[in-house]
């Protein structure tokens, strides 16, 4: 397989506190690929990284072989077409419907008939399961429904690499499971590489190719869902126990 993001030496601090210290890692095209980790550890702070919302401190970030960190802000915007992002708030416009929500990328970035606009939202809403809700606003709908429609908008422009923050933060457990149901079909379905952030562990470890451990600032082991869950290292044994024994020092990480 190809890697089509490969992290180097990566570093980011705010306020003097570092928070990522010299991570590397490679995401496979193709795959679902989970950074896990306790609340806290850094998680949506490499997201953004990735996705160019912010800027490391040092390190390189290469989409394919091309640098993102030395990008001009003009290709950066350029390249960030390629990606979709399913924000743990989803981040939904609340003065603009469900269909409208899905719209407003498409309008943005394609120089399409409004009909055809209007088209390809009502198939991504249809893909996963909010057509009928297309006329609502973001308040009159549940957390989970809210979630699809995020995923519906992150889907809009077809993008090759999809990122989730957090995506079932706040659900209960059966909407996590439909969820989790919906991002793998979606995946079947665009064949893309899907990118995601989480410290639920049980729900990731049923949809992922590979599993990453952020821990301290770097990524300390990864693997397989079958090898995470029989890994000898400490730090990952603790977290899939759910244990508070071990390296990872509760206190010192609430």
């Amino acid at each position: 397989m190809t890697a089509i993001i490969t992290v180097q030496r990566l570093c980011k601090s705010f306020e003097g506190q570092q928070v990522l210290t010299g991570l590397e890692c490679a995401i496979e095209q193709g795959t679902i690929t989970t950074i896990m980790g306790l609340s806290g550890a850094g998680k949506s702070v490499l997201l953004r990284l990735l996705v160019g919302l912010e800027r490391p401190d040092s390190g390189a970030i290469f989409l394919d072989n091309e640098d993102m960190v030395s990008m001009s802000g003009k290709r950066l915007n350029t390249v960030r077409r390629r990606f979709g992002v399913l924000f743990q708030d989803t981040a939904l416009f609340d003065s603009l419907s469900v269909l409208e929500n899905v719209a407003f990328p498409i309008r943005e970035h394609r120089r399409l008939p409004e009909a055809q606009v209007k088209e390809m939202a009502e198939e991504k809403l249809s893909m996963v399961g909010m057509l009928g809700h297309r006329a609502k606003y973001p308040e009159e709908l549940s957390g989970g429904m809210r979630k699809r429609v995020g995923l519906a908008r992150a889907l809009a422009l077809d993008p090759e690499i999809v990122f989730f923050d957090e995506p079932t933060s706040g659900l209960d457990p059966i909407t996590r499971a439909a969820i989790y149901k919906l991002m793998e079909r979606t995946h079947r379905h665009s064949m893309g590489t899907y990118v995601l952030v989480s410290h639920d562990l049980e729900g990731v470890l049923e949809i992922s190719d590979e599993l990453m451990m952020l821990w301290d600032g770097s990524i300390v082991s990864s693997g397989s869902p079958s090898e995470i869950r029989s890994s000898e290292n400490p730090v990952v044994r603790q977290f899939v126990a759910g244990s508070v024994d071990g390296p990872i020092d509760v206190e010192m990480t609430n």
